[in-house]
């Protein structure tokens, strides 16, 4: 039970009248009644009543929390929840989204808990005592979604520009009230969750579109995502990835980014823009069409920017990103080998690229295969750089197969084995 629901009494007192207010009612009853009598807080009241009413009838609910009383949903789950340590239910994202977005529904049926006059007084009352249940039970506002927002419904507006200034951390029923509002009326430090989550929609180029027009700080809105309380809250960290997922990389912002996203092919040929967004742009096409997880999208991509990489002599520092590139998936290195590219980079591309160490063996099937000359040059740089006894091994198992002048270039090193 947290601290805060018992700011004035002893949380393990509490618990032992609870668990033993039926063993000796007579003698638990006294001292319950005489701590509710001396309790000032109206909260602390209404958890008295939720817990003690059964044995101690003199202990009444407070009149601010009539209509709350009558909604035995949400009393039942205080009761059942609120002493319990175990994992609160998995509601699915969509769900928490659609929840938080709705702030404006008309009851019309007979259900008296969303039925019956509330005034905006009492109204606030509730609101405080829910925000503080929140805190010991996570999934509160979604057990119970439409009391919710009958209860944000009948709050003062000025009470809800009130709440959510003086909030020092933010709960579903707070990220509720806050998507009530307008947007000239948001505190400014929530004003990127708010733009985030009406952004929020089905689209996702549409949705980094909409983010990109607010012109939000998007490192202080991903901090906040990151570190809410609320369990379920989290999992829009989540969603805030797949809108920028290169936050995991740098927390600057390409101003070209939605053109990458839209058009994979178009990404800047710079060395800094391409080690960012390769990678999250094909996480990104992975995840807006599924059946591409097991394709060899991956290859294609990453070999398409390395060939433009390629095609003018690269600096040390492109070569260093194309290792990178081959690093994340040892295919490419055959499908550039068999692809071949310039003879005249061969020689940085066996130096500044470390992962080229396994093209050897597929130079030397790809040689017998076609007999290009090209294959002949890779093999020879790579045996130069790494002498490895096994790669002459199997230049020597092949020497009948191999020219005479490839043979005699390395007939020391044979001769040796």
């Amino acid at each position: 039970m947290d601290q805060s629901i018992t700011t004035k009494i002893d949380v393990n007192y509490f618990l032992f009248l609870f668990k033993h207010k039926h063993l000796a009612p007579r003698t638990i009853s006294k001292s319950i009644i005489s701590i509710y009598k001396n309790l000032k807080d109206i909260n602390l009241k209404f958890i008295f009543y939720i817990f003690f009413n059964d044995v101690c009838p003199m202990i009444e609910c407070p009149g601010e929390f009539e209509n709350i009383k009558n909604n035995t949903k949400i009393v039942d789950r205080i009761g059942n929840k609120i002493f319990e340590e175990e994992q609160p239910t998995k509601y699915d994202i969509n769900l928490i989204i659609k929840s938080l977005k709705l702030t404006n529904k008309v009851y019309v049926n007979a259900d008296t808990r969303l039925n019956t006059t509330l005034s905006p007084c009492n109204a606030l009352h509730i609101t405080n005592l829910l925000l503080i249940l929140e805190k010991n039970i996570a999934d509160l506002f979604f057990y119970d979604t439409d009391y919710f927002v009958f209860i944000n419904s009948n709050l003062r507006y000025l009470d809800k520009i009130n709440l959510l200034k003086n909030s020092e951390s933010l709960s579903p029923f707070t990220l509720n009230i806050l998507l009530s509002l307008k947007v000239n009326d948001v505190p400014n430090q929530h004003i990127e969750i708010y733009q985030f989550l009406n952004s929020i929609g089905t689209c996702q180029i549409e949705n980094m579109k909409k983010l990109e027009s607010k012109n939000i700080n998007h490192v202080k809105l991903g901090n906040d995502l990151l570190y809410f309380e609320n369990q379920h809250l989290k999992l829009l960290y989540n969603c805030f990835l797949a809108l920028y997922p290169e936050i995991k990389y740098t927390s600057v912002k390409n101003s070209n980014r939605i053109k990458f996203f839209k058009n994979p092919l178009k990404i800047d040929l710079d060395v800094k823009t391409l080690k960012i967004y390769i990678p999250v742009v094909l996480e990104n096409l992975k995840n807006d069409f599924p059946h591409l997880k097991n394709s060899l999208i991956d290859v294609l991509f990453r070999l398409i920017y390395i060939e433009r990489l390629l095609k003018n002599k690269p600096a040390k520092t492109e070569y260093k990103l194309i290792h990178s590139l081959i690093l994340d998936s040892s295919q490419v290195v055959v499908a550039l080998v068999g692809r071949r590219f310039n003879e005249s980079l061969i020689e940085g591309m066996v130096k500044y690229v470390p992962s080229m160490f396994i093209a050897f063996d597929i130079a030397l099937k790809m040689y017998f295969k076609s007999k290009c000359v090209f294959y002949l040059k890779l093999m020879s740089a790579l045996l130069k750089k790494y002498p490895t006894r096994n790669n002459f091994k199997k230049i020597k198992d092949h020497m009948n197969y191999l020219p005479p002048t490839f043979i005699m270039e390395f007939n020391k090193k044979l001769n040796l084995l």
